[in-house]
């Protein structure tokens, strides 16, 4: 077990360490571990079922680990506890349905002892303040969560899917809002399926599958880590799918004698085809849903 601290400056904003969290006979976290600094920022992705939720709970101490530790600002989650330093934005907030809005960021405001009107103003709450929350948009609805969940200066955010249901001009408030307090230096954790959003506001990505975790790096090396990049040529003449079958070369994209192939060793597919009278050449990494699926594709592979 990890030494238990106060709460300083000095603690890394999160810990989670080996850890592991079943539900019946289903592993839902398998040893999973990382370590959240301040100022920096992890994007939790994977598909639906991979423990990005589970994990959420965990951290935030809504869910009890099987084994391992989560430490938050150095100490065991407690919402009560951390309310002032620990920004949680979730899907089910299980907010009062009848009461207005109004009523809701007083009152929150007050648990979290943060004042929430400022962060309100910047979500365009000004006109929904007399309505019942249960009347509300799902977009409206998710910009009450935001403004009660990032208001203040934690030193920590949480968010499961934050840009859920927002429209444009809500998403550029959602950005701005999680830069700004990066630029104070807290942390952020954000689980998303939105790999553009991930890929904008992560340092790292934490890939989660089937509990376990296939990749912690900068989504660059994620890339990187697929093993597989793009060609695209433009060919002399019809393409030939026996051609490259030595160098494991898949077609993925064809319009007219301009090709997509995909392949491990991409500058050995590119000296072929230019051989072969290809031109106007290039080579790319993998999209990052492309990489993450490859990394999930080649685990399940192995477990066959």
């Amino acid at each position: 077990m990890m030494q238990h601290r106060t709460p300083d400056a000095t603690s890394p904003p999160l810990e989670v360490v080996h850890l592991s969290r079943s539900y019946g006979t289903t592993l839902a976290l398998d040893d999973v571990s990382l370590t959240l600094e301040q100022g920096t920022a992890i994007a939790v992705v994977g598909p639906n079922g991979a423990g990005k939720t589970t994990l959420i709970e965990c951290i935030l101490g809504l869910a009890r680990p099987s084994r391992g530790e989560v430490l938050l600002l150095g100490t065991p989650p407690s919402l009560s506890e951390h309310a002032h330093e620990v920004g949680v934005v979730l899907a089910d907030s299980g907010f009062p349905p009848e009461v207005p809005v109004g009523a809701l960021l007083e009152l929150l405001g007050r648990v979290r002892g943060v004042d929430v009107w400022p962060m309100a103003e910047r979500f365009g709450l000004a006109t929904l303040l007399a309505r019942p929350f249960e009347t509300l948009s799902l977009g409206q609805r998710q910009r009450v969560r935001l403004a009660i969940g990032l208001a203040g200066t934690p030193r920590l955010v949480v968010a499961d899917e934050p840009a859920t249901a927002l429209d444009l001009d809500a998403r550029t408030v959602l950005r701005e809002v999680l830069d700004d307090h990066r630029a104070r230096g807290a942390a952020l954790l954000v689980a998303t399926h939105d790999l553009g959003e991930a890929e904008a506001i992560a340092d790292r990505l934490f890939l989660l599958h089937r509990g376990r975790c296939l990749a912690y790096a900068p989504p660059a090396q994620v890339r990187r880590l697929a093993g597989i990049g793009e060609v695209r040529a433009t060919l002399p003449g019809p393409y030939d799918p026996t051609a490259h079958e030595h160098l494991g070369a898949e077609l993925v994209a064809a319009e007219g004698l301009r090709v997509t192939l995909r392949a491990r060793d991409t500058d050995a597919l590119a000296h072929a085809l230019l051989h072969q009278g290809a031109h106007s050449l290039e080579i790319a990494p993998l999209s990052l849903e492309h990489a993450l699926s490859a990394l999930i594709d080649a685990t399940e592979e192995v477990k066959q």
